[in-house]
């Protein structure tokens, strides 16, 4: 039905000269005196216009119900941080007005979100800078204990203190960066079925068929290995380095650099197993696609008297017209996957200054150890936020790939 009204459409679009030109075969077209147009700009605005209405019906028509539930539970967790992320986002590209997101509006918002995780995490900052203030008072007067033992006792006493404060706070970082992970795949795997319907209608039939379950195997696969293994590799680390450097002798630098190092390494094959495999099959797919449409298309247009041109341009309007709401969902997907993974980053980000801070105002007077204890926390926020950025950057070039394969094959048609 589509099909047959996008036909009945393009028959009475303006650039068509006549009904009755329209209606001969192809070689009396081609054979016919052309038709002297007298708005040739007309007719293209005309086409566009109604690439653009077939794109929105086909959106009205889109099962889009799961994507847009998975993005309300994100904006309800983040409360006004994230922009607004809905249909009329969607809509806005397909009728070519861009997207309604101003870039001094996001700056403005991404400091409002740093600035104010910073504000949270100040009393933090002054918990330690107090806390090794004391230690620094207690080293003056360990003369009046009654021997060195007390005095050792005390120091060691407020510096578990000070490393619990900053334990518990990596903690939450680590299961914030956690909870990005979870939350991209979440969204991943609802805009994936779409967006592969979408990549079939456009023609690349062989392409949805073989990107959907390698998209989903390797959005869940490294989903699972960030979450699961890369990022309590490195919080294990980091804790290890941490009670390196103990008051006392246990000394494990490098079990814990070995440990980090592990899911470091680990996190870059996923990250090349990702790419590589999206790539090389998205690659692939596009050329046999491309390949695919020029021969239907010329099969419908040779064999198919009188009727068989017409098909096929109504064919090029559909297709035409599925690529544009692809298009407009992949550029949606892409902006979700920013908005999601920039706000906990952020707030993450914030959590590591404050960090650095404190072992910068701290270093006159606290131990030397204390404030290695410190930067080796500091370091694995930053690992953190870099799995989390990882990860978001790999979906991002994953929604990339799938938008890109679709325009290839219509390119190559």
């Amino acid at each position: 039905m589509v099909v047959l009204a996008a036909a009945l459409v393009l028959a009475g679009v303006p650039g068509c000269p006549a009904a009755m030109v329209c209606a001969l075969p192809r070689q009396a077209r081609a054979q016919a005196p052309a038709p002297v147009l007298p708005g040739a700009g007309a007719s293209w605005a005309g086409l566009a216009d109604e690439v653009r209405r077939l794109a929105q019906e086909q959106y009205q028509d889109l099962d889009t119900a799961e994507m847009f539930q998975v993005v309300r539970r994100l904006q309800e967790r983040a409360g006004q941080d994230l922009p607004a992320l809905g249909p009329e986002l969607i809509r806005s590209v397909i009728r070519g007005e861009g997207l309604p997101l101003e870039a001094g509006e996001l700056a403005a918002a991404a400091a409002r979100v740093f600035l104010g995780a910073v504000v949270d995490n100040a009393a933090l900052l002054g918990q330690l800078v107090l806390l090794a203030v004391l230690m620094a008072v207690l080293r003056l007067l360990q003369t009046a204990f009654a021997g060195e033992a007390v005095a050792a006792a005390a120091n060691a006493a407020v510096f578990l203190a000070m490393v619990a404060l900053g334990l518990v706070a990596l903690r939450d970082a680590f299961a914030t960066a956690a909870g990005v992970i979870n939350d991209l795949v979440d969204f991943m795997l609802a805009m994936l079925p779409t967006l592969v319907t979408l990549m079939a209608g456009t023609g690349a039939f062989v392409s949805a068929g073989l990107l959907s379950p390698v998209s989903v195997v390797m959005v869940n696969g490294v989903g699972m290995v960030a979450s699961q293994w890369v990022l309590p590799l490195i919080f294990t680390g980091t804790v290890l380095q941490v009670v390196n450097h103990l008051p006392g002798r246990i000394r494990i630098e490098r079990l814990a650099a070995l440990v980090r190092q592990a899911g470091v390494v680990l996190l870059s094959l996923a990250f090349v197993v990702f790419l590589g495999v999206m790539s090389v099959q998205g690659a692939a797919a596009g050329v046999a696609d491309g390949v695919l449409l020029r021969t239907a298309k010329f099969g419908a247009g040779t064999f198919i008297p009188v009727l068989g041109g017409m098909f096929a341009d109504a064919v090029e309007l559909v297709i035409g017209s599925s690529l544009l709401l692809k298009n407009a969902l992949g550029i949606f997907g892409l902006v979700a996957v920013g908005a999601v993974a920039a706000v906990p980053l952020l707030k993450v980000l914030a959590l590591v200054l404050v960090f650095r801070l404190a072992a910068a105002l701290v270093q006159p007077v606290a131990d030397g150890s204390f404030v290695q204890a410190l930067a080796a926390m500091s370091d694995g926020l930053v690992l953190a936020g870099v799995t989390a950025g990882a990860v978001a950057l790999m979906f991002f070039l994953a929604l990339a790939v799938l938008v890109g394969v679709g325009n290839a094959a219509v390119m190559l048609r």
